[in-house]
């Protein structure tokens, strides 16, 4: 219940929620989060983006994840989100993503 809660708020209006939810989401470090943290990476905040850069790195224990900086741009952000999704789909082949 709690983590369907932490999803529905990493997508809410409020930054300050969303980034406290993916940061939550981050330390529970679940497979199942992964497609929200996925999500998450289009966020139009820079911070809330690198925290669920750094949830991805967590849960799928990939240290340096696919490399986007931390001054990214949005053709290091689409290589991410398509990296990852990649990645989790070779995990879970029947995951759907809500981007």
């Amino acid at each position: 219940q709690q983590a369907a809660k932490l999803r529905r708020l990493a997508g809410g209006t409020s930054a300050d929620q969303r980034e406290a939810a993916v940061k939550a989401l981050s330390r529970a470090g679940t497979l199942d989060d992964v497609t929200t943290l996925i999500y998450v990476l289009t966020d139009p905040e820079p911070e809330i983006v690198l925290a669920a850069r750094d949830g991805l790195r967590r849960v799928s224990r990939k240290i340096h994840g696919f490399k986007m900086p931390d001054d990214f741009d949005e053709a290091d952000r689409r290589a991410a989100i398509d990296n990852w999704k990649a990645w989790y789909l070779a995990i879970r082949p029947d995951a759907e993503f809500e981007n």
